[in-house]
């Protein structure tokens, strides 16, 4: 079975835990058929260099050229708040193939992270369509951008997002969700199973009895900005208390793609380190005393 595997997220990158479900899912397409990985996304080019040369069934590719992006962005300026879950609209199922080379392949199936990533590449069109949804759209809206809308801006975009979401989940033939809450809601438009968040297991010689420094961490990627509201919260509600009970004690924050004004705001608080984005968490894991992982319920 050939297996068209679309994601924005590189399978070889799992310093988030969107990378390590890329990968484990990966893994797991690769003991159901042939898999072909298409990362697709503005950040394609600059993982190139770190993919296996021995996989030559994975490509980085940049979805749209700078005049293709111009001219959608002005046909859909009235609709600029979606303006990027519109993107089927205005494809067919050749031009991704195309882009990467494997047009003349017959897919069997087709998967793609995220329900926006099915939009955008038009994969049903494809083959058979799963998604592994991961957040729900409609989730994402509610919990980064409604906050800090108007009312009425609010209300609007919520039935677009919620209709373009139902429009994606429906073009699928299954999916998968990590929240098993959120199972009921995806079924009134496809199958739906619950797919936990697991770990990726370290690799052989990983030592957990190493010595621990006198710190504690938090890791994830910033461009999820729920994960910069986490550790705000973290740092004004929590830091403060633990760092006069405990002075020698430090928090250091893994992660990159944080925004300039939390790098400046976080790193003059006495005892905090922002270590932007570390390759190989393995060791800090092993000496750290504990992960912090602040999450609003």
């Amino acid at each position: 079975m050939r297996i068209l595997f679309i994601t924005p997220l590189s399978p070889f990158e799992i310093q988030s835990g969107g990378g390590v479900r890329t990968r484990m899912l990966w893994r797991a397409l690769g003991h159901e058929g042939d898999v072909y990985t298409s990362v697709l996304g503005a950040f394609g080019d600059r993982y190139e260099s770190k993919r296996p040369e021995a996989l030559d069934r994975v490509k980085f590719v940049e979805p749209f050229n700078a005049k293709k992006i111009a001219i959608r962005t002005s046909l859909l300026m009235a609709m600029s708040a979606i303006w990027h879950r519109m993107d089927w609209a205005f494809q067919n199922k050749c031009w991704i193939l195309k882009r990467l080379g494997w047009e003349n392949i017959e897919f069997d199936l087709v998967v793609t992270r995220f329900a926006w990533m099915n939009c955008q590449v038009a994969a049903w069109k494809i083959a058979p369509l799963l998604i592994d949804i991961d957040d729900l759209p409609i989730e994402d809206f509610n919990t980064l951008e409604r906050p800090y809308l108007p009312y009425w801006k609010g209300l609007i975009k919520a039935w677009l997002i919620n209709r373009w979401q139902a429009f994606s989940l429906r073009k699928a033939k299954g999916s998968w969700i990590p929240n098993p809450f959120q199972m009921k809601i995806v079924e009134r438009y496809c199958p739906c199973y619950y797919l936990p968040n697991i770990v990726d297991i370290p690799e052989e010689g990983y030592d957990c009895k190493v010595q621990h420094k006198f710190e504690i961490i938090s890791v994830g990627s910033f461009s999820y900005f729920a994960n910069t509201l986490g550790v705000d919260w973290f740092l004004e509600n929590v830091w403060g208390a633990m760092h006069r009970e405990f002075p020698e004690l430090t928090y250091v924050i893994v992660g990159g793609r944080l925004e300039n004004q939390y790098k400046e705001k976080w790193s003059a608080i006495p005892g905090v380190i922002y270590a932007g984005f570390v390759r190989n968490l393995e060791q800090m894991y092993a000496e750290s005393l504990a992960v912090v992982a602040p999450v609003f319920i």
